[in-house]
């Protein structure tokens, strides 16, 4: 007999309140038998005291496994072994194997455990893991092998390239003129390049509705040989220079949030230790003088440092608040103090066994942002920073590379003092427009300089506009003043300036800039977005050093979704950089000037082709190129000189295929071209033995291009 459509509907309806009953009896913790006569009054059955809701599962609820793994097989190939197509990546063997993937666990009770893990097989691998509850508390992991490639297949004639004890072969044969160092059979062959590994743990505690907890360890290491270069008067060598350094730092912070406060107090602690106090290496060339043959260069310092900072916000109106930010540091350095030389005919006393380092900071921020009205707001910032420097000053003997005894000079315990405030006025002109005002101002003093003082302030307006939801409008002007006090005559590092030389970082000088961003999406599915800035630095009052800098910036980028199944999108970059310099070949007013042009070009594509082949496929295609050129122009006597141009080439294409084989496996094939090509004189242009006083490595630039190829299997285990 059928039932009717009224039948059914109850039907349904009484099934679905017994699922949502038993949904939320199950989620929120309640004894579902204990409570089966209250939660289900006048559900009536022959079997309805053998019900065990605890067994019953929701069929509309959204359902997780407790376990899913994924694990990615990569099996690919390079055309050509390629050093530098490995920087970074670590893709620089002939034939790769290697693994990605992931491992998740989600309990009910919120408890969860996941762990990723990609490239493993490659010097690139990287693991990162958490566990922990929802809302309550979580324990991360991360690791991260960072390969840095620079330069491959060089020459050194030292026998053991990125020792601390750089020696020459015994039948090595000192001499005046690097063009007698030419036997191929006393140079070994090396590559410059630094292996990171970086390592993170956290923990992540909840405590209640307003008090958390967050901590984290990091630690990087670096281990691997440098380009370094060391001169004895005019005799210059390169060195395979070791590295072998860690970083570790400790944060912690308590934080406190309720409706109307935030709070916190943080303490942050850093350490640097250089395994490689020094490096002594054995000269190439005949000695300038007796006991010179040996010289040894110091490696950065062993140094601390420790932060206590406390943040505070205030919101006493809706959208309106008052901010303070405090913290102190201090920072220490006491490593040991190497001798001045080690030519055992100069030696001299150090003064003291260490620096003695002793650096302290304080920061002070204050914030407040005040609404008027639904139009008007005002912010307003304040700033003031100081670093004391409480380390002793100390009367140094320098020996000018293990030649000669220079005159005596004192170490400079730099200080300073910065201030700074912000004032902004915004106006909503309409809903759709904000029209933004502000002044600001910064003023620094430091000591050991010739210039004491510096004082910058000017204006900075912005429009913005969205004009219906097609068009977005950005326009922002910037201008800038800064004064300097007279420069002074000082000499404490025993080193004469033409008086007319200015830094640029303290000269006086005027600055403007003019930012545009627009984005437009004329049709639903076609947006463009255009960006680009100007601006120029003038330092007119300057006679010697930067007197003027140029910078011009354009971006377009282009989006265009041609049906459900493809996408594209096309990008365009310019940008150009000028500077003008003076200088003085006589310790005299400028006669001669410098023009320095850099201009880089970058332009590329993407386009994607998915739910392909019954939606299983995706396909993506990817290319970019940047070109990058760097003109140098000399002039004297009013002729122009222009030096040989530095430039280089890079391009990139990618194709990438993605097929959904079935639920749980995936098929990847990924095919990617590199090509790079520089051009530099100061390297290319210096071949070993032509300059009589410089030994160098023999590099190139770099030049090469490189197919890869990788098929990837990925299975998802449930």
């Amino acid at each position: 007999m059928k039932k009717s459509i009224m039948e059914i509907a109850v039907l349904k309806s009484s099934l679905v309140t017994f699922i949502a009953a038993a949904s939320i009896g199950f989620f929120s913790g309640v004894n579902a038998q204990d409570n089966n006569a209250s939660a289900f009054k006048g559900f009536k059955g022959d079997k309805q005291s053998e019900i065990i809701l605890e067994d019953w599962v929701c069929e509309y609820c959204p359902q997780s496994p407790l376990w899913e793994i994924q694990l990615d097989t990569h099996i690919g190939t390079l055309s050509d072994k390629d050093y530098y197509f490995g920087n970074y990546s670590g893709l620089d063997e002939d034939n790769l194997i290697y693994f990605s993937g992931d491992i998740k666990m989600q309990q009910d009770d919120g408890r969860y455990w996941k762990a990723t893990f990609q490239n493993l097989g490659l010097d690139s691998a990287g693991l990162q893991s958490a566990y922990g509850v929802q809302g309550a508390y979580a324990i991360e992991l991360d690791y991260q092998s960072i390969p840095v490639r620079k330069y491959d297949q060089l020459l050194t004639p030292f026998t053991a390239p990125g020792s601390s004890q750089l020696q020459l072969p015994t039948d090595w044969v000192q001499s005046g003129n690097a063009t007698d160092f030419t036997p191929s059979d006393l140079f070994t062959q090396f590559s410059t390049g630094t292996d990171w590994d970086r390592l993170g743990l956290s923990f992540d505690l909840i405590a209640n509705d307003h008090f958390d907890l967050n901590s984290s360890y990091r630690r990087l290491t670096k281990e691997g040989v440098r380009e370094f270069s060391a001169a004895q008067i005019l005799n210059a060598t390169f060195l395979p220079f070791p590295v072998d350094q860690t970083t570790e730092d400790f944060s912690a912070t308590l934080n406190y949030n309720d409706e109307q406060w935030f709070a916190s107090v943080a303490v942050r602690l850093s350490r640097f230790n250089n395994d490689i106090d020094s490096v002594s290496y054995a000269t190439p060339y005949l000695p300038l003088v007796a006991g010179s043959e040996i010289s040894q260069i110091s490696t950065a310092p062993d140094n601390t440092a420790s932060k206590l900072s406390l943040n505070a916000r205030y919101s006493y109106a809706p959208r309106s608040f008052a901010k303070l930010r405090y913290s102190i540091g201090k920072l220490t350095q006491d490593d040991s103090f190497i001798p001045y030389t080690t030519n055992p005919n100069l030696l001299s006393p150090l003064p003291q066994a260490d620096l003695d380092g002793d650096v302290s900071t304080e920061d002070l921020a204050l914030q407040l942002r005040h609404w008027f009205n639904s139009d008007w707001s005002l912010s307003a910032k304040y700033r003031d920073r100081e670093r004391d420097n409480e380390t002793e000053q100390i009367l140094l003997q320098p020996v000018i590379t293990d030649t000669y005894v220079a005159t005596s000079l004192l170490n400079l315990p730099y200080d300073f003092s910065k201030t700074s405030s912000d004032v902004r006025l915004d106006y909503r002109l309409y809903r759709n427009q904000l029209l933004s005002v502000s002044y600001q101002s910064q003023e620094k003093t430091r000591n050991f300089q010739s210039v004491y003082k510096t004082t910058e302030d000017g204006f900075v307006a912005k429009y913005k506009a969205t004009y219906g939801e097609n068009l977005m409008v950005l326009v922002k002007g910037e201008q800038f003043t800064r004064d300097s006090s007279a420069p002074d005559l000082i000499d404490y590092l025993g080193v004469s300036e033409n008086p007319l030389m200015q830094r640029f970082n303290v000269s006086e000088r005027e600055q403007d800039k003019i930012f545009l961003q627009l984005f437009y999406s004329p049709l639903e599915n076609f947006s463009m977005a255009i960006s680009g800035y100007s601006s120029e630095q003038d330092y007119e009052k300057v006679e010697i050093g930067l007197t003027n800098n140029q910078q011009q910036n354009l971006n377009l980028d282009l989006s265009w979704n041609l049906s459900e199944k493809v996408d594209l999108s096309l990008f365009l970059q310019q940008e150009e950089i000028e500077t003008e310099l003076a200088g003085s070949a006589d310790f005299s007013a400028p006669n001669w000037y410098a023009n320095n042009l850099d201009e880089v070009s970058s332009y590329g594509f993407n386009i994607a082709f998915r739910k392909l082949m019954d939606s299983n496929l995706d396909l993506l295609f990817d290319f970019s190129r940047a070109d990058a050129d760097t003109q140098i122009t000399l002039n004297q006597n009013n002729l122009d000189d222009p030096l040989p141009e530095v430039g280089s080439l890079w391009s990139q294409a990618e194709m990438k295929l993605k097929y959904r084989y079935s639920e749980n496996l995936n098929l990847d094939f990924s095919y990617q071209y590199q090509e790079f090509e520089s051009q530099d004189y100061a390297i290319d242009g210096i071949v070993p033995g032509d300059v009589t006083n410089l030994l160098t490595f023999g590099a190139l630039s770099n030049d090469y291009d490189v197919n890869y190829w990788v098929l990837s299997i990925g299975y998802k285990f449930k």
